[in-house]
């Protein structure tokens, strides 16, 4: 919690902005923005009702209300713009202004941030926030030269491995059947390194895929597992987590350009907030998840031996070897790698 607050300093409560915005009456009364509102059309692939639409949902209402309506933002939940490659193309033209992506999203603009995604780095909470606070500064710097601000950033959780089949080691893992996203060649290259030919689908196709034997395992959120059901299909859990679910809101700086100075501070005081507790109440969702999992969705959850567990670690760097220079650059991998060290 306390290393989650230091990446998030900026943040405030909402009762906190509230106040923040009282005291600031008098300046927004002399904003040089133009009278007419700002509207924000941000994308998520979040569906209606979840809790991280709920979440983007607030910073609407809440800076809509706090900017006295100079700055809307509508939300359109469930990918109905696209994924995120699709949304970064519309943005490009002006049709979104901004959304919540996940990992492949901030990859596509800013490929160093694919680094807080690395395979089998990361397995609890506060080595995450140590790093991510080390690095964020730069891939702030990163969004901003490809013409965009980081609102906040924000994460899916640690990302489990499901499987029809029982893996308790790295040889286990190597006669599965896996799924990936697309073709998102970080997911490629994590299962590539245990002899896989990984399954590229659409997230729609997933569970048919599990049920006719297409694909016998996944990696997804405890989460996200439970609301799309593939528990029922992938029932065993490996316990050494694949990945940290990275995602960050990033709204186009021309944009943000037109948007006064006070509403500004409102629109990104506000926006960290939410993100900093929903990445906390997203942690916490997976966690019951798990428990929820075991006790009525007949998931098995194996815990690796110690030296299995050093077996995976050993394949992600393998992974993470293959992609220097391809996702991100073999200086940046090793800078990396350095500050990895330096928060466990």
């Amino acid at each position: 919690m306390k290393g989650l607050t230091r990446v998030f300093a900026k943040g405030l409560s909402t009762l906190a902005l509230f106040a923040f915005v009282a005291a600031g009456t008098v300046l927004a009364g002399h904003s040089t923005a133009s009278a007419e509102p700002v509207v924000i059309k941000m994308a998520t692939s979040a569906p209606n009702g979840s809790l991280w639409f709920k979440e983007l949902s607030k910073i609407g209402t809440v800076v809509e209300k706090l900017t006295e309506g100079r700055v809307k933002i509508k939300i359109f939940g469930g990918s109905v713009l696209g994924d995120d490659k699709q949304v970064i193309d519309k943005m490009k033209f002006g049709q979104v202004q901004a959304a919540a992506f996940t990992g492949v999203g901030i990859g596509a603009i800013a490929p160093r941030t694919r680094l807080m995604e690395l395979p089998f780095v990361f397995e609890n909470s506060r080595h995450i926030d140590c790093v991510l606070g080390k690095m964020l500064p730069s891939f702030e710097a990163d969004f901003e030269k490809a013409g965009y601000i980081n609102l906040g950033w924000a994460e899916q959780g640690l990302i489990y491995v499901f499987s029809a089949k029982q893996i308790q080691s790295t040889a286990d893992m190597g006669k599965t059947k896996p799924w990936v996203w697309g073709a998102d060649e970080l997911a490629r290259a994590i299962f590539e390194v245990f002899g896989l030919k990984p399954v590229p689908l659409a997230l729609q196709d997933v569970y048919m895929s599990l049920q006719s034997g297409i694909i016998d395992t996944v990696y997804i959120s405890p989460a996200a597992l439970t609301g799309l059901g593939w528990h029922s299909k992938a029932p065993n859990m490996v316990d050494v987590p694949v990945v940290n679910g990275a995602g960050a809101v990033l709204l186009k700086k021309e944009v943000w350009d037109k948007i006064s100075p006070t509403d500004q501070e409102v629109l990104m005081k506000t926006s960290r907030s939410v993100l900093s507790s929903l990445t906390l109440k997203a942690r916490d969702e997976n966690m019951k998840a798990i428990d929820v999992l075991k006790a009525k969705g007949g998931v098995k959850v194996f815990s690796i031996s110690p030296s299995e567990r050093a077996g995976f670690s050993k394949k992600g760097a393998e992974a993470a070897d293959r992609l220097a220079g391809k996702i991100f650059s073999r200086k940046d991998l090793e800078d990396f790698r350095s500050v990895v060290k330096t928060c466990k």
